[in-house]
């Protein structure tokens, strides 16, 4: 079985939050076994519910999405953050890492975000989570009816 931590995120470097989404990302079964298991034998109330708002939270296609979609985007940027943390900086090979940056997250956007939706469909099956159909239509319900 695999024995690690799941990283805490500092408030002042980007690449800590990386670390984290990576850790998560490497532990995420081991982490939803243990709420399943807070869940199951959880001796107090408040972690019973909590364990399971988490383990809802963390077993939809909305969660899985956006963290393969922040370990996409924080991936791209964590050399930049890195080097924008630096205390002295050259400032061509900034200029020439924020064009690169700008680059890779334009193809993130335009040709690789299908690969990305088939990567999050994947670990959805794999974990049975339910998937919505990406081609449905979508109505937005506001409240208010459709002569408002």
């Amino acid at each position: 079985m695999f024995c690690g931590n799941l990283h805490q995120s500092g408030t002042t470097h980007w690449s800590s939050h990386f670390d984290s989404i990576c850790s998560l990302i490497d532990m995420y079964s081991a982490t939803i076994i243990v709420l399943v298991s807070m869940v199951q034998k959880g001796s107090f109330n408040s972690i019973h519910g909590e364990a399971g708002g988490c383990l809802i939270v963390m077993k939809s296609f909305k969660f899985i999405f956006i963290l393969y979609f922040m370990h996409k985007i924080m991936g791209t940027t964590n050399l930049l953050c890195r080097v924008l943390q630096q205390k002295s900086l050259n400032i061509l090979n900034t200029m020439y890492l924020i064009s690169t940056t700008k680059a890779l997250l334009r193809t993130l956007r335009d040709v690789r975000f299908d690969l990305l939706i088939a990567n999050v469909q994947s670990v959805c099956t794999k974990y049975e989570i339910d998937i919505p159909h990406m081609n449905a239509s979508y109505k937005k319900t506001t409240g208010r009816s459709y002569q408002q």
